[in-house]
């Protein structure tokens, strides 16, 4: 995703969270800057906000992957091959830590999140 998808993901979500919709964002979000703009916007419009970080093994990832990719039909630009480097790119929480709620996808990832509404 470039940024002007991520910027265009943000106003979009924001804009429904404002007429009170509940609003998933969903995107890596892997580095800093892409995180600070979404919840500096957020916190300055009143809306609470939090991260739900999707946990799965390396392993399971692949597999993912693999199988988006094989369809053909998945616009992701997530490969299996680019995994590696994308985790190595990864920036960490730090101080926003406090709003990270992680949920393990290979369980049942559906109950965690019902569990958190």
């Amino acid at each position: 995703m470039t940024a002007q998808t991520y910027g265009r993901l943000s106003t979009l979500g924001l804009a429904l969270a404002q007429d009170g919709y509940g609003v998933i964002l969903d995107a890596k979000y892997d580095q800093d800057a892409l995180r600070r703009e979404v919840i500096v916007a957020a916190q300055a419009a009143g809306i609470p906000i939090q991260i739900l970080h999707c946990i799965a093994p390396e392993q399971v990832l692949r597999s993912r992957l693999d199988q988006r990719a094989s369809t053909g039909q998945d616009i992701a630009d997530a490969t299996a091959d680019l995994l590696e480097t994308q985790q190595q790119n990864w920036d960490p929480f730090g101080d926003l830590a406090s709003l990270v709620i992680p949920i393990q996808t290979v369980g049942d990832w559906k109950a965690q999140l019902m569990d958190l509404l």
